[in-house]
């Protein structure tokens, strides 16, 4: 389950667990923020192809389309939220680890194969992404991890 304190906006996306036996699940979700994340049933896996489309269909009243490409199948719903419409985001998290304690902290980064974001718009057009607004995850040493 995933939780924010930043203000107000929407997510979606897929997720990876692994439960201590080392058994993978994948969920596609979707999230109103600072509420948790909702899972949806959608079937997804490694190497799927995913798209999602955030869109305000009405003032303050969005349609969230998750799609899987690789399967046809797409789930969708349309919410309300008052947005400020300060940031579009196309994000890779870090991996969050949860031992037996119930402690958390932040695990090690898996071997990507290759993660895209590609064709990427925002108000129907090219978002205009400029590097130097590019944020990278590093150690806490500042080293870039990725």
């Amino acid at each position: 389950m995933k939780t924010s304190t930043r203000p107000p906006g929407s997510e979606a996306g897929t997720s990876q667990d692994v439960g201590s036996n080392g058994q993978a699940t994948y969920t596609a979700w979707w999230e109103i923020i600072p509420a948790p994340s909702v899972s949806v049933n959608l079937a997804v896996t490694a190497g799927n192809t995913v798209t999602v489309n955030i869109a305000e269909t009405t003032p303050q009243v969005w349609s969230i389309t998750i799609n899987n490409v690789s399967t046809g199948q797409s789930w969708s719903t349309t919410v309300p939220y008052s947005s400020t419409y300060a940031t579009a985001e196309w994000i890779e998290e870090t991996p969050v680890v949860l031992d037996s304690s119930g402690a958390v902290t932040i695990g090690p980064l898996p071997r990507l194969s290759q993660v895209t974001f590609d064709a990427g718009t925002t108000n129907a057009g090219n978002p205009g992404l400029r590097s130097s607004e590019e944020m990278q995850l590093v150690d806490t040493n500042g080293a870039a991890l990725a």
